[in-house]
This record gives C-alpha cells, sequence and structure tokens, in this order.
C-alpha cells in the first residue's frame, strides 16, 4: 500500500490539489478534507476524515502514548476501499491536510510530527508542494484582511509591515510555517531523502505539463488530467484590498463600496498594502539561508523561481 502525505503549506495549491483529489484521480484514494456537499462516496469519505482527524490530532499533539491500536488503520483504510472503490484497490492512498503545517507548541514540533507518522506509516512518502514565501504573504495579508472587514468588531493591523513582523511573526507563526528547509530537514531525517518530495507551486503556473509529470511520478500513477482553469482562493485585487482596509477602519453600518472610496485616501494615508522593498529584505533574512540550503539539497533552481536566497 503507498501512502503518500502532503501537508499543505499556505498558498501552495493545496485545495486546488484536494479538490481534484475529491473529484476523483483514477488510482487514488483520497483521504482529507473534502469539499463537496454531494459526494458520491460520502459514508466512506466522511470515515476517511474520521480517520485522518485522528491520526493528524495524534500526530501534532504532545502526549507520549502510542497511537491507539496503529493495526486499525490499515483494516479501517481496507474498509474505505470496499465502500468507496467496489473493492479495487487503489494504486496509491493520499492524505493531504493543511493542518500537518501549523507549527505545534513545541520547538521539536515538526520532528515530533515526522516521528509520529512514520510509527503510522514507516514507507510513506512525503510530498511537499511550496511557494515563493513573497507573494504568498501578499496573499495572506489579503486573505487577513479580507477576514476582518466582515466581523462587527474589528481591531486588525492594516499596514502590511506591521502586520509582517507583529511579535516578530509570533501572532501567525508564519516563520515556521513558511519554512520549507526546517519541515523537509524533519522528515528527511525520519523518511530519508528518497522519501521526500519537492514540487514548487510555480510549476502549475508557468508549466502544468511539468507539475503533474513530477506529481504522477510522487504518486506512483500515470500522468493525468490537471486543469487549473480557476485559481482557488484568489489574493484580493489592489481595489479590493483598499476597500478591506479601510473597512476594517469603520463600524460595520459603514463599510459601503461609496464611502470607502471616499474615505480611503484619508484613512489609508501612509500606510502600505503589500510588500515593499524594507519588507521584502525582512522576508530574505527570514528565509534566504532555509531556502537555498533546500535548493541545494533538492536539486531545484529556486533562484530563477524568485524565492528568496541566502548569498552563498
Amino acid at each position: 500500500m503507498r501512502v503518500v502525505i502532503h501537508p499543505g503549506f499556505p498558498k501552495s495549491a493545496t485545495t486546488f490539489l484536494q479538490s481534484a483529489f475529491e473529484a476523483g484521480v483514477p488510482g487514488i484514494s483520497y483521504l482529507g478534507k473534502f469539499y463537496s456537499v454531494a459526494n458520491p462516496k460520502e459514508e466512506a469519505s466522511r470515515w476517511a476524515n474520521d480517520l485522518l482527524f485522528e491520526a493528524v490530532q495524534w500526530c501534532r499533539s504532545n502526549a507520549g502514548e502510542p497511537y491507539p491500536a496503529p493495526e486499525s488503520l490499515d483494516v479501517t483504510i481496507q474498509e474505505i476501499e470496499k465502500r468507496a472503490f467496489n473493492g479495487v484497490m487503489p494504486k496509491v492512498h493520499v492524505l493531504s491536510d493543511e493542518r500537518l503545517s501549523k507549527p505545534g507548541t513545541t520547538a521539536d514540533w515538526r520532528q515530533s510530527l515526522a516521528l509520529r507518522f512514520h510509527q503510522l506509516f514507516p514507507d510513506a512518502h512525503i510530498l511537499l508542494t511550496i511557494r515563493n514565501q513573497k507573494p504568498v504573504l501578499n496573499s495572506l495579508f489579503g486573505m487577513y484582511l479580507r477576514h476582518h472587514a466582515h466581523q462587527p468588531q474589528t481591531n486588525a493591523v492594516i499596514d502590511f509591515s506591521d502586520w509582517l513582523k507583529a511579535d516578530g511573526f509570533g501572532r501567525t507563526s508564519f516563520s515556521d510555517r513558511l519554512d520549507y528547509g526546517a519541515f523537509y530537514d524533519a522528515f528527511e531525517d525520519v523518511f530519508g531523502s528518497d522519501r521526500i518530495h519537492v514540487i514548487p507551486y510555480e510549476y502549475l503556473q508557468t508549466d502544468s505539463k511539468l507539475f503533474v509529470q513530477a506529481l504522477a511520478t510522487v504518486l506512483g500513477i500515470p500522468e493525468f488530467d490537471l486543469t487549473m482553469s480557476t485559481t482557488v482562493n484568489p489574493r484580493p485585487s489592489k481595489h479590493e484590498l483598499k476597500h478591506l482596509a479601510t473597512a476594517c477602519r469603520l463600524p460595520p453600518r459603514l463599510r459601503l463600496h461609496s464611502l470607502t472610496k471616499l474615505l480611503a485616501p484619508l484613512l489609508l494615508h501612509r500606510l502600505s498594502l503589500e510588500m515593499g522593498e524594507d519588507e521584502c529584505r525582512y522576508v530574505d533574512d527570514q528565509f534566504g539561508e532555509s531556502n537555498r540550503s533546500l535548493a541545494e539539497r533538492t536539486g531545484l533552481d529556486l533562484a530563477v523561481l524568485g524565492y528568496p536566497l541566502a548569498s552563498t
């Protein structure tokens, strides 16, 4: 049984891939977050979600107790196969969940996560889809404003620089969650480098065939159609960013586009809504060394893709 574990980093095609797997890629048994309301495999998918939730919660916990009856995991997966695939054995099980990339409460949370998953699936392959941290952070800031602009009361930080550096990244833990190199190191130590696979999101943007080839190789199945016709969870446009940021400064009854457009120049004076030169340098300092190490160990040319890289 081939198992592929996909810890979903933010804005790196996680939701897109989960939706594609759920829709039914031949040969894949998808265990993860499901998006369809009317899923033809509803009973099995709900069971799969419960299974994944239980396993993920245990892997992310700091408790020392062993996983309850690990053999039951195999039995449950086999039952899922029977119910969802009419007894036809899929070639690979994919466990995809963005909770796996969220920092835990201890300094060695990545190592603990890797060790626990190794106890459950010692022969698993680890799929890391990564993306240049700069556009990721720009997009996450937009999502942050979008969320707060729809709250009854908000104390949102609406300057990008202040948001980025709040508590030294502590509030959002981006310094941990977007450190792809540290994640790679932790899982490589346990699973070995031949079982850790890194695919840049940028391949999907510039050469989807290359992305699909790399993905199919990791999954151990023939190439399949994977068309990104629409962007999932798109970043707000510059116009929307201004509206959202202004709305965060106003009471709910005044959050109208006509008013925010009028008040934006006053309320957003000297505030930045996207990454500038100073913020770029800050991000370079945060991730440059880790990205350079990852590029060297994987052979990926992250410099060409625009990733922050420390000079050698």
